[in-house]
């Protein structure tokens, strides 16, 4: 323990909690109302940055305006340049979220929802009071024994209405695994950023795995970016199509399609866990938390209890479809449920009876076409074998046949819907005009055949009818131009690569101009040091789209002789060389791909080193400072 001061204003300090680069946390009693508190005790060197007091301050202004059982209270602050400077916190005796699992391994659905609903409320009431936390993770969520859940740490925490807002030009704060997309690339963020970081929240508690792993920070920041993530059905198949609906829609990479508050994401999840049997989750938090082994047993217990019953209401109202989704995550969590098996393998005996029934159903129903098409046949009408040089072949091959089967349905089930309109642009105008029986379909040489009026030439005639439109749709083609900033280094549409930066026709990745068929194509703009940016275009349409690129995120690592060594990013705190190592300093990236920062290091013994350094979108910076590189004295 490193000189734990005895006193700290009207605060007995009674031991050290933890310890990070910007400040140093104590157990402390107040003398003066005797209760115990949780001292936050800004470094010295930082005390007498004023950037460092401006972003403690802030969050002293976040914590208390906000009163809420689940955020830790602020009962004092204290800022000078002089003296140390101290933010004092309700103490909460307890582990944090992440320590609470790790220890229990009480991962699954209805256990997320329930510790996640007071988290959520808390969120919401801070966000509508104008403060947006921005570094939602397990670390910064207490749990106690007592069966309380706190959130805390609004160090970087953003207040809307606040007339002058830190910024932190150049750099990121917090944690890049549980940031949003928007947050990483340096865009505007609202209270839509915090509800992603909930997400993946939810996602851990649900799965006991993060949604954006890689095996360098750089690909995790990319698959946050690009909303690259394993289902969490696929990850944990007791999970539930139910949560994990709500999971896929909080990580949108589009805030548009988020849950739109944290609110709305709290009404989600007590519908849930409504639906799993879980009424009172203010209890179930208690029991979880006091004994969280008991209480995940009987949990389990009443949650695959409540799956059974409801799957079996669903069966017997004959509701096969949502009947199979409950009983898959039944059989999830009890594969050996002898029932439900044999109650799935019925619908799935049914469903297979149900296909072939249909098949033969369409083949009856051509059967009968064709019979009554000879019952109401002109006496007197004879068949001619048909020249090949009319355009039809003298022996349709099985393939043909087939096809002639099938388009003759089609146009079976367009005569008995009625429409008229249809049918007669199917056959050609011919046996939609009053009067005219089906011998007098013209030929296509446009004569009238005798030869080619009966039930199997006019089913034929349907084909080429349906080949005809089927191939002029498709050949017709829509001039498409996409134009990209700031370039695209390669450009693929429906899987193919179509062009490069290279290609001067591009204008170096600028533009890119061709015509593509109608329908639905999917279009993927790529660059080393950018999201991957990737639509659907749908023709005819709009053909011109311009595309905005984001750059990828600079990572900066500082390998210093003293690891505990402060690292300042233009001015900004960003924690200490050996946390660098571990969690690269994450700088945004607007402009352009390359940006230069301006570095200070301050080691433990107060000596600088100050440099400009370049950093680029989408790669790791490291720099190596030895002892001789640093200057000055102790705590100069």
């Amino acid at each position: 323990m490193n000189n734990v001061p005895v006193r700290i204003g009207r605060y007995r300090v009674l031991g050290e909690l933890g310890r990070g680069g910007m400040s140093v946390v104590y157990h402390g009693l107040d003398t003066r109302l005797e209760r115990h508190v949780a001292i936050k005790v800004l470094h010295s060197h930082l005390a007498a940055d004023q950037s460092s007091r401006e972003r403690f301050l802030q969050e002293a202004k976040a914590v208390a305006r906000l009163h809420h059982p689940h955020i830790i209270e602020i009962h004092d602050f204290s800022e000078s340049a002089e003296g140390p400077s101290y933010l004092v916190c309700e103490y909460v005796d307890g582990r944090t979220l992440r320590k609470f699992m790790e220890d229990t391994g009480i991962f699954f659905a209805e256990v997320a929802a329930v510790l996640m609903l007071p988290v959520c409320r808390a969120v919401a009431h801070a966000h509508s009071l104008g403060v947006i936390h921005r570094d939602l993770k397990p670390e910064n969520i207490m749990v106690t024994e007592g069966g309380q859940i706190k959130l805390m740490d609004f160090g970087i925490a953003k207040i809307l209405d606040q007339s002058k807002q830190m910024t932190l030009t150049g750099s990121l704060v917090g944690s890049p695994a549980h940031m949003s997309p928007e947050q990483l690339e340096g865009r505007n963020v609202d209270f839509r950023s915090d509800v992603f970081s909930l997400g993946t929240i939810m996602y851990w508690l649900a799965t006991g795995k993060l949604p954006f792993e890689g095996r360098t920070p750089h690909q995790v920041i990319k698959n946050i970016v690009e909303g690259r993530y394993p289902d969490p059905l696929q990850v944990n198949p007791t999970v539930g199509e139910g949560l994990a609906r709500i999971i896929r829609r909080a990580l949108s990479t589009d805030p548009g399609q988020r849950q739109q508050s944290s609110d709305e994401l709290v009404e989600q999840l007590q519908r849930y866990c409504g639906e799993s049997g879980l009424d009172d989750t203010d209890a179930w938090l208690v029991a979880l938390l006091k004994d969280p082994a008991e209480s995940f047993d009987r949990l389990k217990r009443d949650v695959l209890e409540n799956l059974r019953s409801k799957g079996q209401r669903l069966y017997d109202e004959r509701n096969y479809a949502l009947a199979l989704q409950v009983f898959d995550r039944v059989l999830a969590l009890d594969p050996e449920d002898r029932h439900v098996l044999e109650l799935v393998s019925g619908m799935q005996r049914r469903r297979k009876i149900k296909r072939l029934a249909a098949r033969g159903l369409g083949i009856a129903g051509l059967a009968i076409v064709a019979v009554l098409g000879w019952l109401i046949w002109p006496k007197g009408s004879t068949f001619e074998k048909p020249e090949e040089s009319a355009g039809f072949p003298a022996t349709p091959s099985e393939e043909e046949n087939n096809t002639a089967v099938v388009d003759a349905g089609i146009a079976t089930q367009e005569a008995a819907s009625g429409r008229e309109e249809q049918r007669a642009s199917v056959l050609d105008g011919g046996a939609s005009e009053k009067g005219r029986g089906l011998a007098s379909v013209s030929h296509p040489d446009g004569g009238i055949g005798r030869g080619d009026s009966g039930p199997g030439n006019t089913a034929r005639r349907v084909r080429e009818s349906n080949r005809r439109r089927v191939a002029s749709s498709r050949q017709e083609s829509f001039p498409v131009e996409i134009v990209a900033e700031p370039f695209f280094e390669s450009i693929f549409i429906d899987g193919r690569k179509v062009a490069t930066s290279s290609d001067r026709k591009t204008m170096f990745g600028h533009v890119w101009r061709g015509k593509l068929p109608a329908g639905r194509h999917r279009v993927v703009l790529r660059h080393p040091a950018c999201a991957e940016d990737s639509f659907d275009l749908i023709l005819p349409g709009k053909g011109q789209v311009r595309r905005k690129l984001h750059f990828l995120p600079a990572l900066l690592e500082i390998d210093s002789h003293d690891p505990r060594a402060e690292i300042y990013v233009d001015g900004n705190y960003r924690g200490t060389a050996v946390e660098s190592m571990s969690n690269p300093i994450v700088i945004t990236m607007e402009t352009s791909p390359t940006s230069v920062v301006e570095l200070k290091v301050v080691d433990s013994q107060g000596r600088k080193v100050a440099r400009r350094v370049k950093v680029r979108a989408g790669r790791t910076t490291r720099l190596e400072l030895g002892r001789e590189e640093f200057r000055g004295g102790s705590g100069g």
